[in-house]
């Protein structure tokens, strides 16, 4: 194990960790005076559900990052390869059925917690932007497995690191504007593709 790596995933993960805490301290009272304490606890159920599908990989990109490194060290370049895509492709098809599965609940949610029909519209905008987000965010999980597979992390955990300030600073920004919910969902959006360019990166 290398002290070095294991000291610098730690500290970059404590950042982001309370960067995460303070957006959600700062950014919950704005965002219940801007719009309400109804709209905010149905935007509430829909994150935490979002929450949730971003860890339900499945472990497919934990086992894969294992079988890249395996394979890397054997010199098997076509089984990294290999191994690779597979991941992706899996991680693909289960971010668009985690998508169905998220439409289906949204729909649900917004449309039995006694809303205004513009309340019901905006949040299931702002839910198919936050879906989006987490497929992102998923698909990005299987470029990160063979920087993990490497112990080659620095970039994911810059990009990591980066994507919380940007997310947080561009949620502030865009509730101080007047946008509403759409600041969160477009925050998400902005943190998953800064975190998708880490990986690819």
């Amino acid at each position: 194990m290398k002290i070095k790596v294991l000291l610098g995933n730690f500290g970059f993960g404590l950042g982001v960790t309370v960067i995460s805490t303070i957006q959600m301290i700062v950014v919950t009272p704005l965002l219940i005076k801007e719009v309400g304490a109804t709209v905010f606890g149905a935007w509430v159920m829909l994150a935490d559900f979002f929450v949730a599908m971003q860890v339900f990989d499945f472990g497919i990109t934990a086992y894969a990052a294992q079988r890249i490194a395996s394979e890397y060290n054997r010199g098997n370049l076509k089984k990294v390869k290999g191994n690779f895509w597979a991941s992706f492709l899996l991680v693909a098809c289960l971010s668009m059925l985690m998508g169905i599965l998220g439409v289906g609940l949204g729909e649900f949610f917004v449309k039995t917690g006694g809303l205004t029909a513009q309340d019901v519209s905006t949040i299931t905008a702002c839910a198919y932007i936050g879906l989006v987000a987490v497929g992102i965010q998923l698909i990005g999980y299987a470029f990160i497995a063979p920087s993990r597979a490497l112990e080659k992390m620095l970039s994911v955990n810059v990009a990591s690191f980066s994507a919380a300030v940007v997310g947080f600073i561009s949620t502030i920004y865009m509730i101080s504007a007047g946008f509403g919910l759409y600041s969160v969902a477009y925050g998400m959006l902005i943190r998953s593709i800064i975190n998708l360019v880490g990986g690819v990166w």
